[in-house]
């Protein structure tokens, strides 16, 4: 255990699942220095690295996505209705995007943490990437491998991700067509399993009034001595 961990003030969790399981990433370089756990470092390194790639992917995608429904929202949708049915899609948009972009800033934020200090010790190099006025920003260029891709690649790139984003937006599309069939003919076979339910009933009953009915008729010819007022209210019953 890192010693910076015995300085943290203890919590008592009421399931050991619940509890806190720390990273290297958690602590400062100088505690897993002092320790030789400096290999550990490296891997959870390259995992977090994996993870932040991982992470700028489902970003781009998603802003792609989110850009692609607003212009629709704004340029197709007529109606004040067509453009309150496209809102919930666009907030959903949105919250992919700051899902995956805090998702990036942890893995960049532990990356940073994980990486040795510089000369400066301000990791100089890293505060390089994104900075500066470009005709494209740096997360849609990450697959280039250079901050001036050709034109055509770049064009090319930005069709696919439109391409994605209408494919995406075409699957959560047929996805909720779907829900809704499969909800329609649920409440088909609903409709029609009461219908039978309430024929079951009825057959129940006109079976009591037959029943009774003949109860009755025997009681009159055997000249018994059971209160019409109840045998007519007996019926009445169960006519209802």
């Amino acid at each position: 255990m890192p010693p910076g961990a015995l300085q943290e003030p203890l919590t008592m969790e009421p399931a050991p699942e619940n509890g806190k399981l720390s990273f290297l990433s958690d602590f400062d370089r100088e505690i897993y220095e002092w320790l030789e756990l400096t290999t550990l470092a490296d891997t959870e390194f390259l995992l977090r690295k994996g993870q932040a790639n991982e992470a700028l992917k489902h970003l781009r995608e998603s802003l792609g996505l989110k850009s692609f429904l607003v212009r629709r929202n704004h340029s197709v949708s007529e109606g004040q209705i067509a453009k309150c049915r496209s809102e919930p899609e666009i907030e959903n948009a949105d919250w992919r995007v700051q899902k995956w972009a805090e998702v990036y800033r942890r893995a960049f934020q532990a990356m940073w943490k994980l990486t040795p200090l510089g000369d400066d010790g301000n990791h100089a190099g890293w505060r390089s990437i994104g900075c500066g006025r470009r005709e494209l920003p740096w997360i849609w260029k990450m697959q280039f491998g250079t901050t001036k891709p050709d034109a055509d690649k770049v064009s090319d790139v930005i069709e696919e991700w439109t391409t994605e984003a209408m494919r995406i937006e075409w699957l959560h599309a047929q996805a909720s067509v779907n829900r809704f069939e499969e909800g329609m003919k649920l409440l088909e076979a609903e409709s029609e399993h009461v219908g039978k339910t309430f024929q079951y009933y009825q057959r129940n009953w006109l079976s009591k009034v037959l029943h009774l009915t003949q109860e009755v008729l025997q009681e009159v010819q055997d000249g018994g001595s059971h209160p019409a007022r109840m045998l007519r209210g007996e019926i009445a019953y169960a006519n209802r």
